[in-house]
């Protein structure tokens, strides 16, 4: 006999399709956001130290690497699981 559980509609992610009226190119769910700023301001704490140090590049150094990180960690899993569970 199985037993019936629904505990999985509570993992549903949001996802932010708009910023007030300004529509986003991409659907952006709120572990991406939170990615996103936690890179960035590690970036902008941490900018004086060796590797992050000799890039000189702002664009490359505040919004690419910030995106990338963001994008890599949300497609990334560890046995199943998203990065964040395991905090």
């Amino acid at each position: 006999m199985r037993i019936k559980t629904y505990t999985n509609i509570w993992r549903i992610e949001g996802i932010l399709y708009s910023i007030y009226d300004i529509k986003l190119p991409v659907p952006v769910t709120y572990a991406q956001i939170g990615y996103l700023v936690f890179s960035f301001l590690f970036i902008i704490i941490f900018s004086d130290i060796f590797p992050l140090s000799i890039i000189n590049n702002k664009l490359l150094k505040h919004f690419v690497i910030p995106i990338g990180f963001a994008w890599l960690m949300s497609k990334k899993t560890f046995d199943g699981k998203k990065p964040y569970s395991f905090i």
